[in-house]
């Protein structure tokens, strides 16, 4: 109580110093009746102290980052200014005194960081009870009084990215908390700080703005006093940008050949494998650009002609292959060449592209002058084959769009040639086809392929003159690979629980059932906690993509060989998106964004509960 005896002592003085040296007994008599509702004002508060908590220095600036009405997740305009807010009792809801007023008991607060001490995760945790009437809480968060809770960031210099997130068991309607009068509900609020620059960071609840109703104009519950210390969590001590352990690559190598070709002494493949970790944060590497290589024969100028692939364990996603930190994938570089000159010729790697994020800056790990990344040298002879036929296919005529695809192409030395198309196994044989006088021929496949990439080759006399790839999509499959099922989750099932404000992985089992077109869809699976999706394929479903989407990190376990899989997070690449109910809270979003990352997709089938331990998921107007 010593600072309210310091604060009525000094309001006494003060009173007393402006009285005037002829000041009337009722000039006496009103100061002493104002001392005494002061008096009586005091015993009411009930022991509670105003002022700061001896415990925390609240002499520090209290920063404000400004955020726009559109977003709460963007790099702010800073001030910097001491807090000198007006005193005020906790309850205080403004000048209207028929507002229903409400309490606000702040029940913990929480502090950890993640990343290597570069990410803050502050939690603030409430009782919000309604005392005298309905009330209806915005269910938002940012730094001005425009939101549902409004709060601030502590620091001695603020630069950097925050975002903030409203969480309740209690009663929504709407984007509205709802709490009936003499009801309480909890309601957690989490905030995330990543600064560019290194200091001591901390979050503080400033005050909860409500409405009788939903739609009506907000009064604000401001905290103050021992309340307004104990909505002030500890403060970290984060590492910015610059102190950032450098992201880099480790680069192991593996294995390297040269074969030649069949019966093309002019033609061979050389190939070199690699393994890769990524350090510091995750590795992207571009499938087109990833490496910097060179191939080398007798002349340095056209040396060859040529074609190149890069392939990797990794998944993939927007053109890259993403290497998660501290993971290790393996890539394999290979060219096909045909020489214009005879000599030998050998393959070498001169480094590898890799950035932090797609579409980031490149940097380069430098291989040069590394003998494990060059292959051995290959004798290519130009103008000696061992058969005197050629042929070749048109390269437009691999890439179909129907189920009967015309392939067409060119040959000389033979009257006739032959294909055939095989997926492991041969699918299809052409028979023998007709070479035209001006060295065209054409074939049209008479069964339907189905959607997918198959092994060509072209033959005369069981002799092989091509091989190539053929990509087939019907238009019924292209359809099919717009619509997306999707399976949506708050969090995934945690057979002992998950702690409170424990962000650790669940898991979740995905039961693939057939459905009766047999068509391949792409799966999108999403949740806001981090999860393992298990992916369960005893029919061998056709899944033509997988797509994982959440605030934390998700991956995938039991999926098919070869199916391509793409990883969006908040905290991998400011990418989040999250609904566990048809048409409820942050449905509509998560619909857009899976009609932008297919390319004019929808959603096919949906399911979502808030936590599950599986579904069975099959094609669907609705789960």
């Amino acid at each position: 109580m010593t600072h309210l005896r310091t604060f009525a002592l000094a309001l006494v003085l003060a009173a007393a110093l402006s009285l005037p040296s002829s000041a009337s007994a009722a000039s006496i008599s009103d100061l002493i009746a104002q001392l005494k509702t002061i008096q009586t004002q005091l015993a009411q508060m009930k022991g509670q102290v105003l002022g700061v908590s001896s415990t925390e220095n609240f002499d520090a600036p209290l920063v404000l980052p400004t955020v726009s009405d559109s977003t709460a997740s963007q790099t702010p305009t800073v001030t910097s200014t001491k807090d000198t807010s007006p005193l005020v009792l906790p309850g205080y809801v403004g000048p209207t005194e028929s507002a229903p007023s409400i309490y606000v008991d702040i029940v913990d607060t929480q502090a950890s960081a993640e990343r290597d001490d570069t990410f803050g995760d502050y939690s603030i945790e409430m009782e919000i009870t309604a005392n005298d009437g309905d009330i209806y809480i915005p269910v938002s968060a940012g730094t001005t009084e425009r939101f549902g809770f409004d709060f601030g960031v502590f620091a001695t210099v603020w630069k950097g990215t925050f975002s903030s997130s409203v969480s309740t068991m209690g009663t929504k309607s709407g984007n509205y908390i709802v709490i009936r009068e003499g009801d309480s509900a909890f309601v957690d609020l989490e905030v995330y700080l990543d600064p560019d620059v290194t200091g001591n960071y901390g979050v503080r609840l400033s005050s909860v703005q409500y409405a009788e109703y939903a739609g009506g104009p907000l009064k604000t519950y401001v905290l103050t006093g021992s309340a307004r210390s104990a909505a002030a969590t500890d403060k970290l001590y984060l590492l910015g940008d610059a102190e950032e352990e450098e992201r880099n690559v480790v680069i192991e190598p593996v294995d390297t050949g040269v074969e030649g070709h069949a019966y093309d002494t002019a033609r061979g493949n050389f190939y070199v494998t690699f393994d890769v970790t990524a350090v510091g944060g995750d590795a992207f590497i571009s499938a087109k650009e990833g490496l910097i290589w060179s191939l080398f024969g007798p002349q340095m100028a056209n040396v060859l002609s040529s074609t190149h692939v890069l392939t990797s364990t990794a998944p993939m996603g927007g053109g890259y292959f993403i290497v998660d930190e501290e993971e290790t994938e393996r890539f394999t570089f290979s060219v096909d060449a045909v020489a214009k000159k005879s000599g030998l010729h050998r393959l070498e790697l001169f480094g590898l592209n890799h950035a932090a994020t797609a579409g980031g800056k490149i940097d380069t790990y430098s291989l040069f002058s590394n003998s494990d990344y060059k292959t051995d040298k290959l004798m290519l002879t130009v103008g000696t084959t061992t058969s005197s036929a050629k042929g070749s296919f048109t390269a437009k005529t691999l890439t179909a769009k129907k189920e009967n695809p015309t392939i067409k192409g060119t040959a000389s030395g033979t009257k006739t040639v032959g294909f055939s198309i095989s997926n492991g196994d041969k699918v299809y044989g052409s028979g023998d086809i007709k070479v035209k006088r001006n060295g065209k021929w054409s074939h049209k496949v008479s069964e339907d392929l189905r959607s997918g990439t198959y092994d060509i080759t072209l033959y005369a006399n069981n002799v092989e003159l091509a091989k190539d790839k053929l990509r087939v999509t019907s238009k019924n499959d292209e359809f099919a690979s717009k619509q997306a099922i999707v399976v949506g989750v708050y969090e995934g099932y945690y057979p002992n629980g998950r702690g409170f404000r424990q962000h650790t992985e669940g898991t979740v089992t995905v039961n693939l059932k057939p459905w009766s077109d047999g068509l391949a869809r792409p799966l999108v699976l999403t949740s806001y906690e981090a999860t393992n999706w298990v992916i369960n394929n005893p029919d061998n479903v056709k899944i033509s993509k997988i797509i994982t989407v959440g605030y934390y990190n998700q991956r995938v376990t039991g999926a098919l060989d070869d199916v391509p899989m793409e990883h969006y997070s908040y905290v991998k690449n400011k990418t989040y998106y999250n609904a566990y109910e048809w048409g409820g809270e942050g449905f509509s979003k998560l619909v857009e964004w899976v009609e932008k990352v297919l390319d004019d997709g929808n959603v096919g089938a949906f399911y979502g509960k808030y936590s599950a331990p599986s579904f069975d998921v099959t094609f669907s107007e609705k789960g």
